[in-house]
């Protein structure tokens, strides 16, 4: 996080270090219009947790970016 901060920082910007399977604990309902998790999915015990608290964030016509390897499907 104190490196994302140094090297993109911005006014506007804000960054931070939760546990991805109880990410609708850290933000308001409805919060987000965008969601992005790169490389995230595939290192969680409970992917579901997530994609469930990524939902509760999202505006109704919110979007939701992912990527997560293929390695073993």
């Amino acid at each position: 996080i104190e490196r994302a901060r140094g090297r993109f920082s911005h006014p506007v910007l804000e960054f931070h270090a939760h546990d991805a399977q109880r990410i609708d604990e850290r933000f308001d309902p409805e919060s987000f219009d965008l969601v992005v998790s790169l490389e995230t999915f595939e290192h969680l015990p409970e992917p579901h947790l997530a994609l469930y608290g990524i939902r509760k964030l999202l505006v109704p016509d919110g979007i939701v970016a992912v990527s997560c390897p293929n390695d073993h499907w």
